[in-house]
């Protein structure tokens, strides 16, 4: 059991609430929301006539690789930071844990934890990473780093994270807990 009044002392000092960008009169909501669509719709077109009225000429990707490409290319991928999935490794390891540890903790099937850490091209969503930072008891600022790897953020403008955020900077939680205040505050589970 949580402590809801320091939770609400939390969410009242940090949740920040975001602008609505439309008035609350309907109409004024609807004739937006068509706008938008209709925009949408013209830029969509336009692409659509400019891609079919270029010449075919082969495309770039079919063309053989000039070497100072390539080259350029791999000074661009020393540059780059350790991806989701090393970072998530490295964690496992430097918190002594077992893969099994982990996804029971983080309450995930471990065969989606298995894809996660085996696969580069699976990109989880936003609770799941919570979630694994959660079994990995991962700080508040290793969390933030997980969840920058797989191009996610913490926001004080949602609720559900400035609940997730008092969990964390409070330390040793579990998903269950995280999961009851999220549901006595009316947000989304993890």
């Amino acid at each position: 059991m949580y402590d809801k009044d320091a939770l609400a002392k939390f969410i009242e000092n940090n949740y920040e609430e975001p602008e609505r960008p439309f008035s609350d009169d309907p109409i004024y909501f609807y004739t937006q929301v068509q706008r938008i669509t209709k925009l949408e719709e013209l830029e969509l077109y336009k692409e659509e006539v400019d891609r079919l009225t270029k010449s075919f000429d082969i495309p770039s990707f079919l063309k053989k690789r000039d070497p100072s490409q390539e080259k350029k290319r791999e000074e661009l991928r020393e540059l780059l930071d350790e991806s989701f999935r090393e970072y998530l490794l490295r964690m496992i390891r430097e918190k002594g844990m077992t893969n099994p540890e982990v996804y029971n903790r983080a309450e995930i099937d471990r065969r989606y934890f298995s894809k996660v850490i085996s696969d580069d091209t699976i990109w989880p969503s936003k609770r799941t990473i919570i979630r694994l930072a959660i079994g990995l008891r991962l700080t508040f600022e290793e969390t933030e780093e997980l969840l920058g790897k797989a191009g996610f953020r913490l926001s004080r403008s949602i609720l559900s994270d400035v609940i997730i955020e008092y969990f964390l900077r409070r330390g040793n939680c579990s998903v269950m807990e995280i999961n009851e205040a999220l549901f006595d505050n009316d947000q989304q589970l993890i």
